[in-house]
Order: C-alpha cells, then sequence, then structure tokens
C-alpha cells in the first residue's frame, strides 16, 4: 500500500502543476504553451519584495512601477548552427541596427536544397512570426529554434523567423511594425540578386507564405490585411497560416481587456481589428491578397471561438479564397511547440508543412475541415429549404427540429478479430437482444491455445468515453487501446457498448453497464449460460473496473451500485480496482481549472440536461460525486482506486478533487491514488492517429492496473520530481511486459545506443532513467537533450567546449562572467569552481539546458570561472569511470589554471582562474563525485599544492545498508537502492564502501579532508535529505577544523532548484551557494545548534510529513527555532 508520503506528494505535486498560474493565464484570455509556465515559476516576484508592482501580467512578466520588467519566460536564447538532427542551417540577419530588428534564416539540408531547388528553381519562402502574448519569446528562443529547424526540414522551405520588439518596453504597433519591415526586407532580398545570399539565390519572392503562432498569428494576418493594401507585383503572398492565433472579441473578461490595453499602451480597445478581426467590413477581407488561410484550433484553447469566428467571418465575406480549419482534440494553446515528437504535434506539423508546400485537403490521417462542411452541419439557419438546429451539443453532435441526430465524431467502427501486432483476438457478444446490450471480449490469443489448465486472468470491464453521446467499443481508437492494453496486462477485458443520449438518456447508459458487469462476474462462474471465453479464462476475484471520460463516469457510478442499492455483484465478487482516467463530472458550481477557461456554467448545465433529458440536476450525485455525502462513499464497493488527470484538461481539477473528497469519506479501501501527465489534454491516450501513441498508452493502462511501482515514488531521486510522475505509468508498463520496442519507436525523450536488439528481455530496469536490455542496448527517458555552447544573453556569461583527452573523451564546459573573454590582463584572477553534473550517474550531462542555464546564472552572481565535467556515464562505464574522468578534470583544471598544462595551457584558466581560491560543487550524483575528488585530493595531492578552499554538495547522492536518522527503513526501498548502486559500479563497491557512504568512515578519515569549509544543501521532501543531514553530522563530530554548514529547504524535492530556477526558494538557495564561494553573508538561520537538538527536531519533522500532511511546515519561510516551537505540543 502506498505511504501517506507518497500520498501527500502526489496531491502537492498536481495542485502545483494544475494551480493558478493556468488561471491567471486564461484569465488574460491567453493559453500556456508547455510546462514552461509551472506555477513556481511566476512566484518569483518575490525575491523582489521592495519593488511596488504596477502590472501583474502573470505568467509571463512583472512590471514594477520602477519601470523594471521582469520576465518568467522565453529567455533560453540559442545561437544559430547546423542543426545535427535535420541538417538544417542557419544564420542571424540584423535588418535595421538602428531599431533593434533582426531575423533568423533557416536553410534545409544542402541535399534538400539540391532537390527542391534542382535546375533553377527556388524555395518558398516561409516567413515567420512567434508567440508569447507580445510580451515574451524571441525569434532566437530554444523552443522555436527547433521548431523552426523541424518546420524547414519538413516543409523544404527557406524560412525567416522575425525577432520583433515586444511590450511593454515598445507596446503595438511596434511588433507590427518590426514585421512589416522584415517582410518588405524579405521580399526586396528574393526579388533582386546581390542582397542577403541566402534569400537572393534560393527564396522564390513568387511563393511567399506568412505563418505565427498566438501573438504570432495575430501578426501575421495583420500583415497579410496590410500586404492587401499595397501593390507588391510578383510578391502575391501565396498563404497565411494562422497556429492557434490570438484574436479576441470586443466583449471579453475585464483580465483580457487589461492584458490586451498593456500590451497596446491603451491605443485600440478589443474590438479593434487589431485583435478582433470578425469587426472588419467584408470588403476589407476581399483585400486579403492569399489563395489560402489555414487556422489551427486546439480544442481545449479558451481562443478556440474567437479562432472558429475568424474563419466564419472570413468566408461569409465574399473573399475568393480557401479557408481551412484544422482541430486538435485534446489540446491546450500551441501544444505543438514543446513536444515535436508527439504524435498530434507532428501532424500538426506536417499539415502546416503541406500549406508551404501547396498541399490541399487531407493530410496522412488528419482531417481537415473545410469550414463550408462545418457551416452546414452546426450553423443554423432560418432561409427556405434550410434545416434548423434543435439543440447543437458540438464537436459532438447536433440534433435537429426533425428529430434527426448527426454525429460530428466517434462514428467509425472496426471489426473484431485477430490482431496480429499485439497478439489479442476479440469477439463480439450480444448480452440482451432486447435493450442491444453488446461487448467486445477482448484476451490474449496464446491463452486460447488450451492446455490441461485453461490460464485464468484478471477480468477488466472497461467503459468507453464520449459524453455519454459519441463513441462506441467497437470505435477503431478504443480498439487499439483495448488491443494494446491486453497484450500488456494480460487480462481478458469486457469492453460494453452501452446506449447513448440523446436516443438513450441517462440512466439508459447507466443501466447497460450494470447489466454488463454483472453479466461478466456470474459468466466467470458457472452460470446456466456461461460465455466460454469468460468461463475458461476470466477470474473474478481479480476484478477491474475502468472508464475514460464518460466512461469513467459510469465506472465511478457502477462501482458504487455494487456496494449500495444495486443488489451486489453475483457470488458476493467485490471489485479489486477502480481506474478514473480523466473522468467526467460537472458541478453548480465552477471549479478552478473550468474556470480559468471561461468555462460557462449555463453550457454544462444545458449539456447535462441534454444528456439526460433533464431528469438529473447537475448536482446530482451522477455527476457530481462531490455532492455525495461522506457516509455514502461507503458504498464504493473497492478496494483501490487510482484516478488520473492532465495538465491541459479542463475537468483536472474535477479528479483531483474527487480523490480528496474520496480520502475524506468513510471509504473503506486502502489507497486512493492522483496521477497527473504534464503537457498534456483530455484523454489524450486515446489517439488514432498513431500506433506508437496507442501502444505508450495501452502499457501506461497497463501498468495503471496494478501500479507495481507506485511505492516507489518517494524513492526518487529525480533531477525532476515532476518527471516521475510523467513517465510512471510508461516505465511501468516497460517493467511490466518486457519486449523489445519496434524499430524507431522509443518516445520522444528516449536515446538508444548503437547495436539493435538481439533479445526482447530487459536486463535491468533503472526506474525511472532508462532500460538497459540485454542485447546491450540503452534507452534512457531523460537528460539527453544538449545546447551548445554560447553567450549568453540573460547574463553575459560567456562559454566554451574544451576537450581534454579526445582518446578518452573527456571534455569540459568553461564559463566566464561578462566582459572578461578578451583581453590579455591577469591580475583580477576569480575563484576556480569544478562543477560535477547530477543524474544517478546514468544520465544527464555538462551540456545539457538545466546545468548550462544554471551555470550561467551561478557564474554570474558567483564571479566565478566553472569548469563543468562531462563524465563517462553508466551502464556503458561504470564506475569507477565518473570519477576518473572528474579526477582527470580537475587535475587538468588546476594545472591550467597554474599555467603549467604543457605548452599550451587553455586561455582562459591560465589568465583568470586562480588556484589558491578552488571550490568544488555537485548536485546529486555530482554532490557524490565533489565529495570523493576532495577525498582524493588529500590522499594523492594537486598540481603545485593546490588546496581546495571549499566543497559544495547540493543534495548530495549517499547511501548506506542501515538507515540513519529519519530515512525510511523499509525493505523494498533499501533494496531498490542497493540494486541501483550495484547496477551503477558494476558491483565493484558495496553499499557501505567510503565512496557511497561516508558516514560510515572512521573519524581520521574525516579530519583529513583537504578543505576548510562545507556547504551542503538538502531538500525537506527529498528521501536523500537525512544523508545529507548525517554527512554534516558526521564531519563536525570527526574533529575536522573546519566548518560545516548545512542549509535545509522544507517543502520541496530533490534539486528542485535546477527546474525552479526562479522560484523564491531556488533563488535563496542560489544565494546560499553564491555567499559560500565568497566567504561571506550569513546562511538562513538553518544551521542547528547542536546534534541532539538536530536529531530531535528532525524526528519530529518526519512524523509531521507522514502524519500531519505537512501541517506545520507548510511555510517555508519558517527556520528549526519555529518549527520546534510548533511541534513542541
Amino acid at each position: 500500500m502506498a505511504s501517506p508520503v507518497l500520498l501527500v506528494a502526489a496531491l502537492w505535486l498536481c495542485a502545483l502543476f494544475f494551480g493558478a498560474a493556468g488561471e491567471a493565464a486564461a484569465a488574460a484570455g491567453l493559453g500556456l504553451a508547455g510546462p514552461s509556465s509551472s506555477a513556481a515559476a511566476f512566484r518569483s516576484r518575490a525575491t523582489d519584495p521592495n519593488m511596488e508592482v504596477k502590472f501583474d501580467f502573470s505568467p509571463f512578466l512583472i512590471q514594477y512601477k520602477s519601470g523594471r520588467v521582469q520576465r518568467f519566460m522565453g529567455t533560453t536564447f540559442v545561437p544559430p548552427s547546423l542543426d545535427s538532427r535535420t541538417g538544417v542551417a542557419s544564420r542571424d540577419v540584423v535588418v535595421d541596427q538602428a531599431a533593434g530588428l533582426a531575423v533568423r534564416l533557416y536553410r534545409p539540408s544542402r541535399r534538400a536544397v539540391a532537390a527542391g531547388g534542382g535546375a533553377g528553381k527556388k524555395l518558398p519562402v516561409l516567413v515567420y512570426f512567434h508567440g508569447g502574448a507580445f510580451v515574451v519569446e524571441s525569434a532566437f528562443d530554444l523552443v522555436y529554434h527547433n521548431y523552426l529547424n523541424a518546420l524547414t526540414a519538413k516543409a523544404g522551405v527557406l524560412a525567416v523567423s522575425v525577432n520583433y520588439r515586444l511590450a511593454p518596453e515598445h507596446p503595438l504597433p511596434a511588433a507590427y511594425d518590426d514585421s512589416w519591415a522584415a517582410l518588405a526586407w524579405v521580399l526586396a532580398n528574393a526579388r533582386r540578386g546581390g542582397g542577403d545570399p541566402w534569400l537572393s539565390r534560393h527564396g522564390d519572392a513568387s511563393r511567399v507564405f506568412l505563418a505565427g503562432d498566438s501573438a504570432g498569428g495575430n501578426i501575421a494576418h495583420n500583415l497579410a490585411m496590410r500586404a492587401g493594401q499595397h501593390d507588391h507585383g510578383a510578391a502575391r503572398i501565396r498563404g497565411v497560416a494562422l497556429l492557434d492565433p490570438y484574436f479576441l472579441g470586443r466583449y471579453v473578461d475585464p483580465g483580457a481587456q487589461r492584458a490586451w490595453g498593456f500590451i497596446c499602451a491603451g491605443r485600440y480597445g478589443t474590438g479593434h481589428p487589431y485583435v478582433n478581426p470578425t469587426a472588419l467590413p467584408p470588403a476589407a477581407w476581399r483585400r486579403l491578397p492569399s489563395a489560402r488561410v489555414l487556422m489551427t484550433v486546439s480544442d481545449q484553447d479558451r481562443l478556440g471561438p474567437f479562432q472558429r469566428a475568424y474563419v466564419d467571418a472570413l468566408r461569409g465575406s465574399g473573399w475568393g479564397g480557401r479557408a481551412q480549419l484544422y482541430v486538435t482534440p485534446g489540446e491546450g494553446h500551441c501544444y505543438f511547440l514543446n513536444n515535436l515528437d508527439s504524435p498530434k504535434a507532428a501532424m500538426h506539423m506536417a499539415t502546416l508543412a503541406a500549406c508551404a508546400m501547396n498541399g490541399e485537403g487531407t493530410v496522412g490521417s488528419c482531417r481537415i475541415y473545410d469550414l463550408l462542411d462545418l457551416v452546414t452541419a452546426v450553423v443554423p439557419s432560418h432561409g427556405r429549404g434550410c434545416i434548423t438546429i434543435d439543440f447543437d451539443m458540438s464537436p459532438f453532435l447536433v440534433r435537429y427540429k426533425s428529430g434527426r441526430v448527426r454525429r460530428l465524431m466517434g462514428t467509425s467502427r472496426v471489426a473484431a478479430g485477430a490482431d496480429a501486432a499485439t497478439g489479442v483476438t476479440s469477439k463480439d457478444v450480444t448480452i440482451d437482444a432486447v435493450t442491444g446490450l453488446a461487448a467486445r471480449l477482448y484476451i490474449p490469443t496464446d491463452a486460447l491455445g488450451g492446455g490441461p489448465e485453461p490460464e485464468k486472468l484478471p477480468l477488466l470491464v472497461y467503459f468507453h468515453g464520449g459524453a455519454f453521446v459519441v463513441h462506441s467499443a467497437f470505435s477503431g481508437a478504443h480498439a487499439r487501446f483495448l488491443n494494446e492494453l491486453v497484450s500488456a496486462a494480460r487480462v481478458v477485458a469486457v469492453s460494453v457498448d452501452y446506449r447513448l443520449a440523446p436516443e438513450h438518456p441517462v440512466p439508459a447508459a447507466y443501466d447497460d453497464a450494470w447489466a454488463a458487469l454483472r453479466w461478466a462476474v456470474a459468466s466467470c462462474g458457472a452460470g446456466p449460460e456461461p460465455e466460454p471465453w469468460l468461463a475458461a479464462h476470466g477470474d473474478a476475484a481479480r476484478l477491474f473496473v475502468a472508464g475514460d471520460s464518460a466512461g469513467a463516469n459510469i465506472a465511478h457510478n457502477v462501482t458504487l451500485r455494487a456496494g449500495g442499492s444495486g443488489g451486489g455483484l453475483p457470488g458476493g465478487s467485490r471489485v479489486d480496482g477502480m481506474v478514473l482516467l480523466h473522468p467526467y463530472f460537472r458541478g453548480k458550481k465552477l471549479v478552478p481549472s473550468e474556470s480559468a477557461v471561461g468555462w460557462s456554467l449555463e453550457t454544462g448545465e444545458r449539456w447535462w440536461d441534454f444528456m439526460c433529458a433533464g431528469r438529473y440536476g447537475i448536482d446530482h450525485p451522477f455527476i457530481n460525486p462531490l455532492a455525495t455525502p461522506a457516509p455514502e462513499w461507503a458504498a464504493l464497493a473497492c478496494r483501490r482506486v487510482l484516478v488520473t488527470v492532465a495538465e491541459l484538461d479542463t475537468l483536472r481539477d474535477r479528479g483531483r478533487r474527487y480523490v480528496e473528497a474520496l480520502r475524506g469519506s468513510a471509504w473503506a479501501g486502502e489507497e486512493a491514488v492522483l496521477y497527473g501527465t504534464q503537457g498534456e489534454g483530455h484523454v489524450y491516450f486515446i489517439d488514432d492517429k498513431s500506433r506508437s501513441s496507442g501502444d505508450k498508452a495501452a502499457r501506461e493502462m497497463a501498468a495503471v492496473l496494478f501500479w507495481e511501482l507506485t511505492n516507489r515514488f518517494e524513492s526518487l531521486m529525480l533531477t525532476n520530481f515532476s518527471s516521475a510522475l510523467l513517465l510512471l505509468l510508461n516505465m511501468a508498463g516497460a517493467l511490466l511486459a518486457p519486449r523489445a520496442l519496434p524499430p524507431g519507436h522509443g518516445g520522444p525523450a528516449s536515446l538508444e545506443t548503437d547495436g539493435g536488439d538481439a533479445g526482447a528481455d530487459v536486463d535491468f530496469f533503472f526506474f525511472p532513467f532508462l532500460v538497459l536490455y540485454k542485447s546491450g542496448r540503452v534507452q534512457r527517458f531523460m537528460g539527453t537533450d544538449t545546447v551548445p555552447a554560447s553567450t549568453d544573453p540573460a547574463t553575459g556569461v560567456a562559454s566554451r567546449d574544451v576537450v581534454i583527452d579526445a582518446a578518452a573523451g573527456l571534455a569540459v564546459r568553461l564559463y566566464l562572467p561578462p566582459g572578461l573573454v578578451s583581453g590579455n590582463r591577469t591580475a583580477d584572477r576569480l575563484p576556480l569552481l569544478v562543477f560535477y553534473h547530477g543524474g544517478a550517474f546514468v544520465t544527464e550531462s555538462a551540456f545539457s539546458p538545466t546545468y548550462h542555464r544554471y551555470l550561467n546564472a551561478l557564474v554570474s552572481k558567483a564571479g566565478v570561472l566553472a569548469v563543468s565535467v562531462e563524465y563517462h556515464l553508466a551502464p556503458e562505464h561504470r564506475l569507477p569511470a565518473a570519477y576518473d574522468d572528474a579526477w582527470a578534470a580537475l587535475r587538468w583544471a588546476v594545472a591550467s589554471a597554474s599555467a603549467r598544462a604543457g605548452p599550451s595551457p587553455d586561455p582562459w584558466l591560465s589568465r583568470r582562474a586562480d588556484p589558491a581560491r578552488l571550490f568544488l560543487a555537485g548536485d546529486s550524483a555530482g554532490g557524490n563525485i565533489a565529495h570523493n575528488m576532495a577525498v582524493r585530493a588529500a590522499r594523492e595531492g594537486l598540481e603545485g599544492g593546490a588546496a581546495i578552499r571549499g566543497l559544495a554538495l547540493l543534495d548530495p547522492y549517499f547511501w548506506g545498508s542501515r538507515p540513519v536518522p529519519s530515512e525510511t527503513a523499509d525493505e523494498g526501498t533499501r533494496r531498490w537502492r542497493e540494486e541501483t548502486w550495484s547496477f551503477v559500479c558494476a558491483g565493484r563497491y558495496g553499499i557501505d564502501d567510503p565512496v557511497i557512504n561516508p558516514v560510515a568512515v572512521p573519524p581520521e578519515e574525516w579530519r583529513r579532508l583537504p578543505c576548510v569549509r562545507v556547504l551542503v544543501t538538502v531538500a525537506g521532501l527529498d528521501m536523500l535529505s537525512a544523508r545529507g543531514r548525517a554527512y554534516v553530522h558526521a564531519l563536525r563530530d570527526s574533529g575536522w577544523r573546519g566548518k560545516a554548514e548545512l542549509y535545509e529547504t522544507p517543502g520541496e524535492y530533490h534539486v528542485y532548484f535546477l527546474n525552479k530556477p526562479e522560484s523564491v526558494e531556488a533563488v535563496k538557495e542560489m544565494q546560499v551557494v553564491v555567499n559560500f564561494i565568497g566567504g561571506g553573508g550569513q546562511l538562513p538561520p538553518l544551521e542547528l545548534a547542536t546534534t541532539g537538538q538536530m536529531t530531535e527536531y528532525y524526528i519530529r519533522l518526519q512524523i509531521a510529513n507522514l502524519l500531519l500532511n505537512h501541517t506545520c511546515i507548510n511555510n517555508k519561510e519558517e527556520d528549526w527555532r519555529r518549527h520546534r516551537t510548533c511541534f513542541s505540543s
């Protein structure tokens, strides 16, 4: 059973994911584009408590009354480069130095240029405008750099990404003017020889396309309208692509009005055509100088109604071109920017590429809805001969006044049978011919092979989603999902085809589901007419009930019925586990995730009233379980419950509150778990666009059913704890059903080493970092992204990469504070910091975006010259490889700083670094390495007798066979840590070897530590924190003459500061490290007076963590003395 720590952590983290940040963004009328907008990042305003806020435009920025602007996103810039993945080259060009106008050009690979522009032909030119609410982001941002590289390669175009000026420093129309000037420059250079070489040689001025996302889509539209008023001759704009564009209407909520007024300094109202194109007269639309317009809409985007109205107005204006509408179900605003490899994003890009390549109609399996079809389907009309609408429930269905129902989705069906890809066989059965109740049964094909004793399998009864009005147990999407699920989980499944509203309003669906559940359980026994598959293979003692969306609602209600008034299940069977995937619940009062995106309470009530024909109100327990009195939850007849939610799903807070209510009720079950997926929308896993998506989702579901790894939540030592939630079920699927992945399948965040699989079995699963297959192939799930060295625009810090030993593959990245790259002065030498990254010895890199950002910030604040070491990783290079690399890099750095690195020492180190002020630092596994390097320096010495001034261990990775005070004693957890340590070092070092358990060494070993100061930081919710505290205890008690400092951040997880660098806590911790290196400043009051007080305090803190749900430690500003008062009773 999951521990209280797990349950508290899951709730806390989901609240963080889905909390106030999304509400703030939506209040402005703007969506969020992915994980960069986590709630903690926005709270960094508290880092400047003395500044009075003039305008709070969270999650994007804050403007203070002093005029200073603090941006929270869109500041990660990367230089142009030759992209190794796509072969696309990029370069930056200054268009107008006085105005600060610049662009980044992207050119396809030379082979693509030759293929597309052979025989004198040129490439289409795509002029792209980035999004960011007119106030953040850049053409040079990492997100847009990656996106334009991929788009340029996919579409075979010459792309120009415009870096326009941002508000509030440059309010509108500055962005429009910059973009217009950039477009004019592009056209001029593409039409003449001798201009920009890429445009003049490869750009076709007769095939110019405009595109942009969000605010950039707004710009693309306005530039196209402006171009219609000018004569460009041969430079007619061929097409315009508006990707989730930022449009509003005259009547919007006050938050959106304030945001728009801030962007344009009050010059234009929300009814102005700049932001409300539907205000344009038809004659203006007809001047649009483009043959085609592509509009993409994410159906979870609050801006969707304005985007659809745009297409409606365009088609109704008499404009002679073609408008296409592409809708992505279950996704939020600009989702496609942050996960380029996801199936939905790939199809989105394919649609845009087809537009740029003059493609029409259908792209792959992606349906492009022509507006004319949409209008005739769903728009009421009162003309002669026209059909009138009785009820519009688009995008699901429309009911006409004649009584006819037209479903707009979920009507396709696939036949049952054997699925060769998954090894699952299915068949259809009729349960009740009178009501038409039917089901599709699924079973692993090899289970049907016979034998003396038929294999008994868990029984899963599944209910599909579709708002009670669409979809079917026989649909292609659900059939694929169930095939993959049954294959991975090895269950026999009954997918119920219940009757749909409005022809059969609720409670018909509940009655069908209840009848099907009882039939399935009875068929597993010796009833009068048992179903053969279920009778032979179904095990009703292992019964699971599951469903997605409306199906999850049904699963809840039938499970409640099983323990209440429904008369129970045949044979006294009880549901072992209930899984609610993105459940569809509503209520009279909107929850934050609903109000944040402007969901209408009236619409919710009308839809539910339509589904149930007015029989039940919106607060009836059928649709709003939160209205169920706590004692009645006792009827929920299941032992375990799992509820999943998605960050971009508007229903997410309903699922979260369901779990809270269940835990606080009279329910007698064992555990209720909440699982959140970051960056995804409603029922994203029911995806009929790619098999790989279905495969991933099915393996997730298989893991959900048995959640074998649930208890490992509290055992993580992740760079980012949220990654555990994002990866948990995918990882669990690999562990439950080890098998070789199909060629090319590894997920967007995977990295495969050379060598194909010779076998299908997993050799070692290092949750959640990687899988090692028996063939030797390694599949990593995180920490594989890298960025080039550069001069960081935000901090001015310069970096460069140096290869120390080409034969050994040893390299480092050097960081130098601003203004010190040129010149030969050596007088002002800087402290030398050698830094080792974390990643459990198996993942991450000195070149990753995470560590590049962290080192840029640290070097700028501390004024040091930093050497970030790229050491070899396990399992390809087991320990002591990382230690040997780290030692070689340390010796090289000291020797270079002492000008003793042979005939050509590194110039930065020899001129700028002071070896007399040497510091070692690292986080997690890097903290372990830093400690061991200090120990080795004491034993072997460094060049020129250099001494280590200080040692900073940030959430260091240590362990041991025996628990230290406040450390978990759970045998499974401790055994798992021993196994992973043995994996990292190939069994060379035991779990109590001093390299992993320095606490076990005798005091005389500690006294040899060759530094005068040690800083150890720990995070209160990190399982490794107890080891960090024990390290400080042992060092202080050893007789070592230096000063050991401990800094703790309550309420945070392992190395949180890497992923929330602008949070209040991370800023404070960074300052602690800076002060430590500088030798000045005071640590916040977490350094304790005596060992006895410390031990007692942390024991009490652990009890509070487990029993009080952090009641006394929610205020992260409290120091230990105030905690002691809190716990004194």
